[in-house]
């Protein structure tokens, strides 16, 4: 129970006893099992909501949109860099503005770059 041993219980135990008195135990403890219900409730709440987000349809093919357009480029020192394909979030002309800053990749190395 909560990873606690029998003598670290009954440590625990005692000072409440001492603490709270005889009479107010089993109220303390009936509030701290409510407590702890509603947190279960709480969490089991939040596993469904994330369940049911994470198992949408439009979720699923932005995931499966964006592992298709994900691509890895490896650095000098060995590391795996992600790059993305500029077009598909810039227009041409912004493109353009940026042409002399780009470095071109050529299809034999982002094949080769590929998980």
């Amino acid at each position: 129970m909560l990873g606690l041993s029998f003598a670290e219980f009954s440590v625990i135990l005692i000072v409440a006893l001492v603490m709270l008195g005889p009479e107010d135990i089993p109220k303390v403890a009936r509030q701290i099992i409510r407590f702890m219900k509603s947190l279960r409730a709480v969490g089991d709440e939040l596993r469904a909501a994330m369940r049911e987000i994470t198992e949408d349809e439009a979720f699923s093919e932005v995931k499966r949109e964006l592992q298709q357009e994900r691509r890895f480029l490896m650095d000098e020192s060995g590391r795996l860099q992600e790059i993305y394909d500029m077009s598909d979030f810039l227009s041409e002309e912004e493109m353009r503005s940026y042409e002399h800053e780009m470095i071109p990749i050529t299809h034999s190395e982002q094949d080769s770059g590929k998980k």
